[in-house]
């Protein structure tokens, strides 16, 4: 098989067939595809940059690399402290992209965050300013009143198209007794 992937991973069997007959391989199971060895320093081609987040958001930093190396090492960190993983902030790496995800932002958390990848041969950084913007009080009131509003119309119109259903289901009733009467009108004559 030339140019493996990893959709080629699987048990493979050859069956020869003729007239004389049929010959039947071993069965060969292509388990796991290693990955080309690195020989450069990791490089980030997808960088970290600044943003501004509202408080108690979900929010994310993600860096791609230039090159797949699942043999990398990541560390993130906030200021000169590396950061370590919480029920509210979490890290993923698949050899190609690092997360570092907030599951809600805190006004702490405005700093500058540092990513920096690294393998035997070599490392790469990337930082960017994150800042945790307070929510206005009285924009989020007016916020979650409009939420209420529109839930409000949501729902009246709802009742509305419900009560037109019914006076249609309703008058169909009365075209079919109407109906039945004249046929039966028809019948008597």
């Amino acid at each position: 098989i030339n140019n493996v992937e990893d959709t080629d991973k699987g048990a493979y069997k050859l069956i020869a067939k003729n007239e004389k007959g049929e010959a039947v391989s071993q069965i060969v199971n292509l388990v796991d595809i290693p990955e080309p060895e690195v020989n450069t320093k990791p490089e980030i081609s997808q960088k970290l940059t600044d943003k501004k987040v509202a408080e108690a958001s979900t929010f994310e930093l993600v860096v791609i690399l230039k090159q797949s190396d699942k043999k990398c090492k990541v560390s993130w960190y906030k200021g000169t402290t590396i950061i370590k993983e919480t029920k509210d902030i979490t890290t993923t790496f698949d050899g190609k992209t690092a997360r570092l995800t907030f599951s809600s932002a805190k006004m702490e958390y405005t700093s500058t965050y540092k990513v920096v990848v690294s393998n035997e041969i070599g490392q790469d950084e990337s930082s960017c300013k994150i800042t945790v913007e307070k929510v206005d009080e009285k924009k989020k009131q007016k916020e979650e009143k409009e939420k209420k509003e529109k839930a409000q119309k949501e729902q009246e119109e709802r009742r509305k198209e419900e009560e037109e259903e019914k006076k249609k289901i309703e008058e169909e009733k009365k075209v079919e007794e109407q109906k039945k009467i004249e046929e039966q009108k028809k019948v008597e004559e």
